[in-house]
């Protein structure tokens, strides 16, 4: 019995894992390359110099009171699992900012003034998060770095057809 619960496990496992890598770019949110109407991609890399634990990197929408996030659950996030491949995930067109970093059971808000925008039907780059994590004393601190040709040329090379299939746009606003 216990080997069936662990096999089960283990298949599930694998099943989760290799479904969130596509063209060996970590992708979240995303099922097709196919985007819905309205809906642009976001293309992110994490760089953190804390490689311990996962992290997490939530932004919201700036148009959404907090009570509208909360009810349509409108926050969403990148996972840091300690490399730094590009991630990419499909969002609503919209303003949006870097809201929270969580790292074990603390976090930090951020202020709105990170922000982005995500064009409809585009490859929407955010930027290149750098996180600097000093994990004794919860500190944690979040750049963004405009790195948009080393991220063109790997997202060219790793996800051919959706590089071709969409124009890639730089979107961070200072």
């Amino acid at each position: 019995m216990n080997r069936i619960i662990s096999f089960l496990i283990t298949l599930f496992a694998m099943f989760v894992f290799t479904s969130c890598v596509q063209d060996g770019i970590s992708v979240s949110g995303l099922k097709k390359s196919e985007l819905k109407k309205g809906y642009g991609y976001i293309v992110t890399r994490i760089k953190s110099n804390y490689k311990k634990e996962w992290q997490y990197v939530y932004y919201n929408r700036v148009d959404k009171s907090a009570f509208q996030k909360f009810i349509e659950s409108d926050s969403a996030r990148f996972i840091y699992k300690g490399d730094s491949s590009l991630q990419i995930a499909s969002a609503p067109a919209g303003e949006y900012y870097w809201s929270g970093y969580y790292l074990f059971s603390k976090g930090t808000s951020m202020d709105k003034s990170k922000r982005f925008v995500v064009y409809p039907n585009k490859i929407n780059y955010v930027g290149d998060i750098n996180i600097e994590v000093l994990p004794r004393r919860y500190i944690f601190r979040m750049d963004i770095v405009n790195n948009s040709f080393k991220a063109k040329e790997e997202l060219a090379q790793k996800a051919p057809k959706l590089f071709r299939n969409y124009t890639f746009v730089t979107t961070i606003k200072e």
